[in-house]
């Protein structure tokens, strides 16, 4: 079953990022994973972790070729987690 949502090209994606404030979500990510903006600096979250556990977002050619999703609340619905 293909994932719902996931219609953005990383750019676009990163745009609503960074411009708009949502969180992303790559459809190859581990669950619980996201993006999101911390004082202008995008981190990798691992909603799994308490507190969520962030690491600087490295950029490699697998994240530059999947489709994002956005959202705006990182639920479980949100990070494909039901």
């Amino acid at each position: 079953m293909e994932k719902e949502g996931y219609k953005y090209t990383f750019t676009e994606a990163l745009e609503k990022c960074m411009f708009e404030n949502y969180f992303i979500r790559g459809k190859k990510f581990n669950k619980g994973y996201y993006i999101k903006l911390i004082d202008d600096t995008l981190y990798l979250v691992n909603a799994y972790c308490f507190p969520n556990y962030t690491r600087a977002m490295f950029i490699s050619k697998n994240v530059m070729i999947q489709k994002y999703k956005v959202f705006s609340v990182a639920n479980k619905t949100a990070l494909d987690l039901d």
